[in-house]
């Protein structure tokens, strides 16, 4: 740490007025709820409101100063020309030893980056690298789980705090799930990577960024600004095609079965199957469904943009966490899908319907304060695709959660069997009463979330944890 006050001495800190002392060790933060005593907050321009509303806050939790634009009375100011030169210039001087220490591997796209990341991480392991994971089911070290993460990509200071964290526990390759929020805000702002993969592009989070044009191109930052290494795109994908073209200049390898410089054919079906490519290498994917082979390949191909020297791998027999995870519901397969938008929906049901021999029976919400034109959307693909439909909550947000079930009932053909459950947990056991011998059961939208989040609350909720809780009282209790 006495590397890093020298280093924020060095890039302007003998001109902010503070002493040699104030610097050491700062927490650096503009969330001032993570204040703590000896903290420096970062006062900016946040989504919905600026910094500054925040700063006694911060104070009042033992920030001892403040990283501003301008001047603030009565407090230790750090004043920079912009928090964004802030970010992008000096920031990454102060990590740079940890930094230095790691190769950056992002993987963007609209489905498909957990799976492609955790598919990647744990090839890695297998290969003997110290590896470490940070994306939407939580941050993965070399020896696990460590913690859970609020957002797929987390905020630039804690993700700066984290990397730096990895670094001193030797690990010396990070995969990291680049969501377009991400990109939009700036949180990735000063890091340079060594390798970035492009999975897909469909629709969601249109209520934020308002068209698929302006959706492809926060993507396409990744690639342009920040990746330093091999592009890899999926050129089957008519978005990848296009991102593909856009980079002319750059070091570029597209993949599919149909396009791109490396081809790949899949063998066999279900969790077993063989993913040949052109160049020589082999998958042996564990997951089913055709997007998963996409995401085995994509992982592949950045794992050897990274160094492996492998021709080839054995991707997803441990499963990922709350995607497609299959828990046993003694002659009832019930499976876990994080799917929450049109598009990942279709995938998971589409496949689990061509598998099925009895009824798919499907429980799924929408979340609120999110895109609410896609509400009847999702129901008109799970009818589609299911013999039995219980729409329920999600996240409901500041929203009702009843209104939210009601805009997706909006989409339900009047004559298709369906309930509305508001509550998720009746919801779930509902479905599990119904399910006879030989049937599915999906439960989409949290997949491998821990909470259930209200207006200006949260509670713990997990989708496997419920399951898993009811059908043990099912069969100590004999109920129905």
């Amino acid at each position: 740490m006495d590397l890093k006050r020298e280093k924020f001495l060095e890039y302007g800190g003998t001109n902010w007025g503070l002493s040699r002392e104030t610097l050491i060790s700062p927490l650096l933060t503009s969330d001032s709820r993570r204040c703590r005593p000896g903290s420096l907050f970062v006062a900016k321009q946040g989504h919905t409101a600026h910094g500054e509303a925040y700063v006694q806050d911060a104070i009042r939790r033992g920030a001892i100063a403040v990283i501003s634009e301008k001047a603030l009375p009565g407090v230790a100011t750090l004043v920079v020309p912009s928090v964004e030169y802030f970010e992008e210039s000096v920031l990454p001087r102060l990590y740079d030893e940890s930094l230095s220490k790691m190769k950056l591997i992002g993987v963007t796209g609209t489905k498909g980056k957990t799976t492609t990341a955790f598919f990647f991480y744990e090839a890695a392991l297998k290969e003997g690298r110290a590896a470490a994971y940070i994306g939407t089911v939580g941050v993965y070290t070399k020896e696990g789980f460590l913690k859970r993460t609020l957002l797929t990509t987390p905020d630039i200071y804690e993700l700066y705090a984290l990397l730096e964290q990895l670094a001193s526990l030797r690990h010396s390759l990070c995969v990291l799930e680049v969501s377009s929020h991400a990109l939009d805000q700036g949180r990735i702002r000063g890091l340079r990577f060594q390798g970035a993969g492009f999975t897909n592009l469909s629709w969601d989070h249109l209520d934020y960024h308002h068209s698929m044009e302006t959706y492809f191109d926060t993507k396409r930052k990744l690639f342009t600004s920040y990746n330093e290494g091999t592009s890899v795109i999926n050129c089957d994908d008519p978005w990848g095609r296009r991102l593909c073209s856009s980079l002319e200049s750059r070091q570029v390898l597209c993949f599919g079965q149909k396009n791109g410089d490396v081809r790949f054919r899949k063998k066999g079906e279900g969790g077993d199957a063989l993913l040949t490519l052109s160049d020589g290498g082999a998958v042996r994917l564990g997951m089913p469904g055709e997007f998963n082979a996409y995401n085995a390949i994509l992982a592949a191909l950045l794992l050897k943009a990274a160094g492996s020297q492998s021709k080839e791998w054995s991707m997803g027999f441990n499963g990922v966490p709350g995607r497609l995870e299959r828990v046993d519901g003694h002659g009832v397969d019930i499976y876990i899908d994080y799917a929450h938008s049109p598009d990942s929906l279709d995938k998971v049901l589409s496949l689990l319907a061509g598998e099925k021999k009895g009824r798919l029976i499907t429980v799924f919400g929408c979340t609120g304060d999110r895109d609410r034109g896609k509400r009847p959307e999702m129901a008109k693909i799970a009818s589609r695709f299911s013999d039995f439909v219980i729409i329920t909550s999600d996240d409901p947000h500041s929203e009702d959660p009843l209104q939210i079930c009601r805009e997706v009932e909006a989409g339900m053909k009047s004559d298709f069997p369906y309930e509305v459950v508001v509550d998720r947990e009746e919801a779930i056991r509902t479905a599990l009463k119904k399910a006879r011998n030989g049937d599915m059961v999906l439960i989409a939208g949290k997949g491998h979330e821990r909470f259930q989040i209200f207006d200006r609350y949260e509670i713990p909720f997990n989708d496997r944890e419920v399951v898993e809780r009811l059908l043990k009282k099912r069969r100590t209790c004999g109920e129905d």
